[in-house]
């Protein structure tokens, strides 16, 4: 028997939206029932969003959708663990990746927890990319 918590439905649903570039928070409403925040959304946005947290997210019975969080501030990285949860290995190898204390890992194209993309790992150094601006950092 495979039984998520409500919290769990909330992370996941999370997930879902950070995949698709967007900032997103969640918090339970209600048995099987969430609330998700994200940045706007144009209509086809929310719609495309909505599907794919009912379809990756199976166990949720209720989404309230929410497009109305403010965007994060555009804040300059200093680490690599500002634009993670707790980073734990960077590995330059092939692939890379950056993977966090969490078990989650995050491979070239993906989208950090603070909106930035992965663009590459190269020896010690780990490119990231956030409103048209790359930053590089090194480790």
């Amino acid at each position: 028997v495979d039984v998520q918590t409500v919290g769990e439905l909330a992370n996941a649903s999370v997930d879902v939206a950070r995949i698709r570039g967007l900032q997103a928070v969640a918090r339970p409403i209600g048995p099987a029932a969430i609330e998700l925040r994200t940045t706007p959304l144009d209509p086809d946005g929310r719609a495309k969003l909505t599907q794919a947290v009912r379809t990756d997210v199976p166990a949720l019975k209720r989404l309230v959708l929410r497009d109305d969080m403010p965007p994060p501030e555009d804040v300059p990285l200093k680490t690599v663990a500002d634009a993670t949860k707790k980073v734990s290995t960077v590995v330059a190898g092939d692939p890379a990746y950056i993977q966090t204390v969490d078990g989650a890992r995050y491979f070239t194209g993906a989208i950090m927890p603070s909106g930035h993309r992965l663009i590459g790992i190269v020896g010690n150094t780990v490119m990231l990319e956030k409103n048209g601006r790359q930053t590089q950092l090194k480790f």
